[in-house]
């Protein structure tokens, strides 16, 4: 018996297909691990690098880091969680 309940609405099909996902200008390409009418779930291949800029006392700093967790943060789905690990940390004041 599986320790969580499976939410899903619709029934998933483990299929490995080329899939690209764009960003703005940039794509990422990976391969699908299961697909469903609603939505796909896929790998890709090296990190997902992204620049955050962060203003703090009137001050803009951006810092490279890597995505590493992509997450709904809400029930509604419209608010995402990003969790983003700097390349190097900030330098303390």
């Amino acid at each position: 018996m599986p320790l969580t309940s499976d939410r899903r609405r619709q029934p998933r099909i483990e299929k490995s297909l080329p899939i690209e996902v764009r960003f703005g200008n940039e794509a990422l390409a990976g391969a699908s691990a299961n697909v469903s009418a609603d939505g796909v779930y896929f790998v890709a291949k090296g990190p997902v690098t992204v620049e955050v800029r962060i203003v703090e006392d009137g001050k803009a700093r951006t810092l490279r880091g890597r995505l590493v967790r992509l997450q709904c943060a809400d029930a509604s789905g419209d608010d995402v969680g990003l969790a983003v690990r700097f390349d190097a940390a900030p330098k303390k004041r």
